[in-house]
């Protein structure tokens, strides 16, 4: 500690202030400390029993010890202060008591209190060796007040937001504040001017979770009362999930409280996007099924209130759903008919009507029905269409199964494999072959087995001319059928498919023959090669069009035959800014050499007409 500015010594006043002096007698220094401090009463005050010398030394008489006023005003004399006066002026900005509001010896003479003593056990006694005692009450004989009481102020501010329970604010971790609600707060212990504060959150609120944070909350008192800490407080969000499991579909979507919709692709952890407040509820259902295959998906734990951490304990539990296999009986005029489903289930049926296998299958599977057991007495022939497949989201309701008495007719024309074209003229043959049928007939007409129309019905002849209507449908799976026009039970069928072509050459249909030679066949758009179309090993195979050849399945080509394809890139009976290649199509070629400028420039209306008149074709 500095005390001032240093004098040479003088060793009368080190004499007069270091020797006892008697109860009666007054010491000179105290005599000089009045004259300079005239005004103050600090020595009157720290008198007892006459004991002046209690300004700066624990003793009534002095002596030692020194109090840290005393100290200080020896240490300036034995540094040389010239004079009393001005020890102790040199001293007079020190705080020698150490007294909690640090004042300075200069302000405790002005307010006539001890600038050597404070109050409680703040006070250190010094010996002439060096040593010091601490902790010390001042002595008993003290008269007057000691230092000024420092001036203490309370530390608070306002709570906002708050909604859970539980908030407590702490000041310097030893004055903890329970909040329970928003608005003003004030920490119950003051503290001493120019003390440091720090007020943070102890514990966070809960039902629901929030998180406070605390702004202007640490400083130094300055004089008054601090009220503007701030303490906000936000409601913490938590994230809704679970798992799915057994998921073998595609589509599942799912919700949360009626939105949020979250697609969920595979099984697994899945988590919503938005966030759902403390003490928020939350919902997860299912918005869609999932499709292809289809499933069932449940949802367990689903509902609840948010509390303090995120959800994750959502269960999706998926099942694939089961159909069953059935369809319709026609024609049945005798007992003895067993249906197998995928060689294991067995069905009996006795009368025309609707039928359905007990079991069902998990979509997706296959299933196919056969014929077991033909009826008998009379005996019948039974055939099946659509008996085979996969499950697909429903129940199979469509796989036929027709009954007749064979022997009755045989179709001789088509028997597979014509191509016919719609708007012209073809005869229809069939024959007699039995000695019980019907003398009148139906003609009906299916493709793919599935019934279209009736040509002709009620005829006798063996023999009719079916004039194609020109918007007939083109396919490649056409069939006749002959029935008796009286009980619908003897009938005969094509022996094959045949196909029905446009009169136009936009789309066109290959026959369904075998090729052994060679053959080219042509569209101005779309050719479509048919099952059942073969190019046999050795033969040349040439498929041309304008835009595009489609092979089914079911065709085929062998090793050891030669298949060229070739598509011009736009349809021959529509214009373009191009020009055509000349060598894609046999019609192009025949173009080109009337116009050449069909194949340089462009293909345009002309082109388009040449068509036509070079190649005899006619487009739609």
């Amino acid at each position: 500690m500095q005390y001032g500015r240093l004098f040479s010594i003088s060793a009368t006043f080190l004499l007069a202030f270091s020797v006892p002096q008697s109860a009666h007698s007054r010491p000179a220094i105290l005599s000089d400390w009045e004259s300079v401090y005239s005004s103050s009463q600090s020595a009157t005050n720290a008198a007892g029993a006459g004991a002046d010398c209690q300004l700066c030394h624990y003793q009534s008489n002095g002596g030692e010890p020194w109090n840290g006023y005393g100290w200080a005003i020896r240490a300036q004399i034995k540094a040389g202060a010239p004079t009393n006066a001005q020890a102790f002026l040199a001293v007079e900005d020190v705080d020698s008591d150490n007294d909690p509001g640090q004042s300075s010896n200069r302000s405790e003479i002005e307010e006539n209190t001890q600038p050597g003593w404070t109050a409680g056990k703040n006070n250190h006694a010094y010996f002439k060796n060096g040593s010091v005692q601490e902790s010390l009450e001042p002595p008993q004989g003290i008269i007057g007040s000691l230092d000024p009481v420092p001036q203490n102020y309370l530390i608070g501010g306002t709570v906002s937001g708050l909604l859970g329970s539980g908030l407590s604010l702490q000041n310097k971790e030893n004055d903890i504040l329970p909040i329970s609600g928003n608005g003003e707060f004030v920490f119950s212990t003051p503290l001493p001017n120019g003390s440091f504060y720090d007020v943070t959150v102890k514990a966070q609120p809960f039902g629901p979770s929030q998180t406070c944070e605390v702004a202007d909350g640490s400083g130094t008192l300055s004089g008054a009362d601090v009220t503007d800490v701030v303490v906000t407080c936000a409601t913490n969000s938590y994230t809704v999930g679970g798992t799915v499991s057994g998921l073998n579909g595609t589509g599942l979507t799912l919700q949360n409280n009626g939105g949020d919709n979250l697609l969920i692709g595979a099984d697994g952890a899945f988590q919503f996007s938005s966030e759902i407040s403390s003490g928020e509820l939350y919902a997860v259902t299912v918005l869609t099924q999932p499709s292809n295959l289809s499933q069932t998906c449940s949802v367990s734990s689903g509902s609840g209130t948010v509390s303090n951490a995120n959800i994750s304990n959502i269960q999706v539990t998926c099942v694939t759903n089961s159909y069953t296999v059935g369809g319709t009986v026609t024609g049945l005029l005798s007992s003895g008919l067993i249906l197998q489903l995928n060689g294991d289930e067995l069905e009996g049926v006795t009368s025309d009507g609707a039928y359905t296998f007990d079991t069902q299958l998990e979509d997706g599977s296959a299933y196919q029905v056969l014929i077991l057991t033909a009826p008998t007495d009379p005996g019948m022939q039974c055939t099946v269409s659509n008996g085979s497949g996969a499950l697909s989201g429903e129940n199979v309701t469509d796989v036929g199964v027709e009954c007749v008495i064979p022997g009755c007719y045989a179709i001789t024309r088509p028997d597979g494999g014509e191509s016919w074209v719609a708007g012209q003229d073809y005869a229809i043959n069939w024959s007699k072959v039995g000695n019980d049928c019907a003398a009148t007939v139906d003609l009906e007409l299916y493709e793919g087995g599935v019934f279209m129309q009736t040509i002709v019905s009620g005829t006798s002849d063996t023999s009719y001319i079916w004039s194609i209507p020109s918007d007939q449908a083109i396919g490649f799976d056409y069939t006749v059928k002959v029935v008796d026009s009286v009980t619908a039970s003897y009938s005969a069928e094509s022996a094959g498919p045949f196909v029905i072509n446009s009169p136009f050459c936009n789309t066109q249909i290959a026959p369904m023959v075998t090729e052994f030679g060679v053959a080219a066949y042509e569209a101005c758009d779309t050719l479509i090669v048919p099952p059942g179309f073969t190019g046999a090993s050795g033969s040349e195979v040439r498929l041309s069009s304008g835009r595009d050849v489609v092979v089914e399945p079911g065709a085929s080509f062998e090793l050891g035959g030669l298949l060229e394809t070739a598509v011009c890139g736009q349809s021959l009976c529509e214009t373009s800014a191009e020009p055509m290649p000349e060598d894609c199509h046999s019609c192009v070629e025949a173009v080109c050499l009337a116009d050449s400028s069909c194949c340089t420039l462009e293909w345009d209306q002309a082109c388009v007409d040449l068509v036509a008149t070079e190649c005899s074709l006619t487009c739609e």
